[in-house]
């Protein structure tokens, strides 16, 4: 009986022997489990190329070379010190520990944008990301990345400040700036973007803009013009052109539009440039009606009326001229022809020097010129040459008023002749 006992003590003891090895085994496949995840762990905090490193409130504990190196910092001059360091303001220091442990408590994460201070005193902006090593006791440490974003930050600002010096041009330019995307090659789209401008003029708000396209604007018996229109925009790119257009209160409204067509985000995308010309059609109108009549009193006026270019070439011949010399306007304004090639007698009579000198800026007045037409008659002139000036006082020509004073010489001469008659007796 006793021999039993003692071998089941043995067998016993031999059992627990071979779990404790096995137990044994586990904790050393868990710890080499443990060392290779730790040198995994080590070696990504070494190669990460962002800042990694932790604190433990809020005191730096572990800092990696990326860090070191984003801030000109040794890890010497970093471990062991206050977070504080690295804040150029108290206020960005106070702000992440506010706002990055709130979230923390919240989410279990916490990333907030800051700013860093480097050794030389350069201030980065920075992502900073954190999350504690033991979520129920964050005195084990919190770690955290830090990723440097000046450029980013930059380049935003640039972007920002480019939009809004874009923004300001687009609503200061004095016209109506419309963009659409066709949604064919001949079929307009609604407007994706238009200026202050466009809405002062046409009195709709942005947003009902987005709902219209050229179709709504342009006047219906046109409208047919708006297909040929974008195809031959696709083909040239840019397009001039004059339209009527309609407002929302039902005004027609004659304008010029420059559209250009490129590309917005791989669309086709059309930018018009819309001038309300209606007071300039009033101009235009109101300089025809002016010109007509400046023309109509010329054309009725009983003095001839001759204009010369700077080149002496005659640039009009008004009815009373045609008169007088019997020749049309038509004859007189060939190209190429001046005054003394239709009159050579004009240099011989010395009024070619009359032109000359008013070509100059004189007034010049000359009576009993002849002219001997192409039928053999004579006619004879009482003429006065003015300088024709621009706007700018510059010299463009001259104006030639020729009065037909043959009637008055042939009975000047019956005169003369009865005088003489008379004194024989």
């Amino acid at each position: 009986m006793m021999i039993r006992r003692k071998s089941m003590t043995v067998k016993a003891t031999y059992e627990e022997l071979e779990q404790k090895i096995k137990f044994l085994e586990r904790e050393l496949n868990e710890t080499r489990t443990q060392a290779e995840a730790f040198k995994f762990t080590k070696s990504i905090f070494r190669a990460a190329p962002l800042a990694v490193g932790m604190v433990v409130n809020r005191v730096i504990t572990q800092v990696n070379e990326r860090m070191c190196t984003m801030l000109g910092y040794t890890d010497k001059d970093l471990l062991g010190k206050e977070a504080r360091l690295l804040y150029p303001t108290q206020e960005d220091y106070e702000y992440v520990g506010r706002e990055k442990y709130k979230q923390i408590r919240e989410f279990g994460i916490g990333t907030v944008e800051t700013h860093w201070r480097c050794k030389h005193g350069d201030v980065l902006d920075i992502l900073l990301s954190s999350a504690p090593l033991d979520p129920k006791d964050w005195a084990t440490g919190i770690t955290f990345t830090a990723l440097d974003i000046t450029d980013r930050k930059q380049a935003e600002a640039n972007l920002r400040e480019s939009e809004e010096r874009y923004r300001r041009l687009f609503n200061n330019v004095t016209d109506a700036v419309l963009v659409h995307q066709p949604k064919a090659i001949d079929q307009p789209g609604t407007y994706i973007e238009v200026n202050d401008i466009a809405c002062q003029i046409y009195g709709y708000s942005k947003e009902e803009f987005a709902k219209l396209s050229s179709w709504e604007l342009t006047s219906p018996e046109i409208r047919e013009q708006i297909p040929e229109r974008i195809k031959r925009l696709f083909t040239e790119k840019h397009v001039l052109f004059e339209t009527v257009h309609v407002t929302k209160n039902g005004q027609r409204m004659p304008v010029e539009a420059h559209a250009h067509l490129f590309e917005l985000k791989g669309r086709p995308t059309v930018l018009s440039i819309v001038r309300d010309i209606r007071d300039r059609k009033k101009t235009e109108q109101s300089l025809r009606e002016s010109e007509e009549l400046l023309n109509s009193i010329v054309e009725s006026m009983t003095d001839g009326i001759v204009v010369l270019d700077k080149n002496y070439h005659i640039t009009y011949w008004n009815k009373a001229m045609e008169r007088l010399s019997k020749m049309t306007h038509e004859k007189t304004i060939q190209d190429g022809k001046t005054a003394w090639n239709f009159f050579p007698g004009l240099i011989q009579k010395g009024i070619d020097h009359m032109i000359r000198q008013a070509m100059e800026g004189q007034v010049m007045r000359q009576d009993d010129i002849p002219y001997y037409l192409p039928d053999g008659s004579v006619v004879y002139t009482s003429e006065t040459c003015t300088p024709l000036r621009s706007e700018e006082g510059e010299i463009r020509g001259v104006v030639n008023v020729v009065r037909d004073i043959t009637e008055k010489k042939n009975l000047e001469a019956k005169l003369q002749q009865a005088q003489k008659m008379e004194a024989i007796g």
